[in-house]
């Protein structure tokens, strides 16, 4: 039922997680990647249904292969936000922080659907020990989207581990 579920809606990165978790609970996570295999047989020129792949791909062995995915998604379009946060975020799962955080500045994307690449970016900057950085960031991209009430959690917390009272006193006063 969750495979047909999926396979109905390749947009529907929800319908696609509860079938990984599902198959993963029954010890068939390789279900998800064969459904998700199908699907872009069906849809080779598909974006979602090359994103659902590249997501079913998750575990560190296949990281190869879900960058090769990713990699044919940008073919279709160059353009997809969410195919560039997919590639900048597999990047960073590898530790790749530079070549990650040169992925989230993709000169194809619309700056105004850049905000889930901006605030990846801030995560790796963190990771990068440039934590400073990373909050200025992060209270920039807070600036477009003052009600993303997680991000203002994280920005108060590297603040505090900074020192940085000033602006852990404007992330708190929101909360």
């Amino acid at each position: 039922l969750a495979r047909k579920a999926a396979l109905r809606s390749p947009a529907s990165s929800a319908a696609w997680a509860y079938l990984l978790e599902i198959c993963q609970k029954c010890g068939q996570e390789s279900e998800a990647v064969d459904a998700a295999r199908s699907l872009v047989l069906r849809r080779p020129h598909d974006v979602e249904a090359h994103l659902r792949l590249a997501e079913m791909l998750h575990r560190e062995d296949q990281c190869n292969e879900s960058l090769r995915v990713i990699a044919d998604a940008m073919q279709i379009d160059r353009r997809s936000p969410e195919v560039h946060h997919l590639f900048a975020r597999r990047l960073f799962e590898q530790k790749f922080y530079e070549k990650a955080l040169e992925a989230c500045s993709p000169p194809e994307v619309d700056p105004d659907d850049l905000h889930t690449l901006n605030l990846l970016s801030t995560r790796i900057l963190y990771a990068m020990g440039e934590i400073d950085e990373a909050s200025q960031r992060l209270r920039e991209t807070l600036r477009h989207d003052p009600t993303d009430l997680d991000s203002w959690m994280q920005l108060a917390n590297w603040c505090s581990e900074t020192g940085n009272y000033k602006l852990y006193d404007e992330a708190t006063d929101v909360l």
